[in-house]
């Protein structure tokens, strides 16, 4: 098991393609998608040598002190086995002086299990300007 940072953006599409391929994702690389990869950390979490679980965390204008974590994924058939928290808990100790906030999907119950459970708190709603499905916005400060 090792929780890894991919900098290399083939490297990062490649592996994103190999743990999300049953879901008909492929991720789209327009001028945005490139300007947030190369200025975020991408970090994978492997079991024997196959991408099991990833996110994100950038500064997001925030400032260096606050990180905004996106782009949580963990492949079905392992999760409920305590991945995200163990990944989100490294990264947050890799970074303990900094606020951390995400936006989670209101139906997503599960995820939101595990962000309270790693110390998260519910502050606001947000709303998705594409599809209107509603966001729970959700952060843990660390001092």
């Amino acid at each position: 098991m090792s929780l890894l940072i991919i900098n290399d953006i083939q490297l990062w599409i490649h592996l994103v393609r190999m743990l999300q391929s049953n879901y008909n994702f492929d991720p789209i690389m327009d001028t945005d998608s490139i300007y947030y990869f190369y200025n975020s950390k991408h970090y994978f979490y492997f079991i024997n040598n196959k991408p099991i679980a990833r996110f994100s965390i950038n500064d997001r204008n925030y400032g260096k002190d606050r990180l905004y974590i996106w782009d949580v994924f963990v492949d079905p058939a392992y999760r409920g086995r305590g991945i995200c928290k163990y990944m989100l808990s490294q990264v947050m100790n890799l970074y303990s002086k900094c606020t951390f906030y995400l936006l989670v999907n209101s139906l997503n119950t599960s995820a939101q299990k595990c962000y309270f459970e790693t110390g998260f708190k519910h502050v606001g709603n947000s709303t998705n300007n594409i599809n209107g499905e509603l966001y729970l916005q959700m952060i843990l400060h660390k001092s």
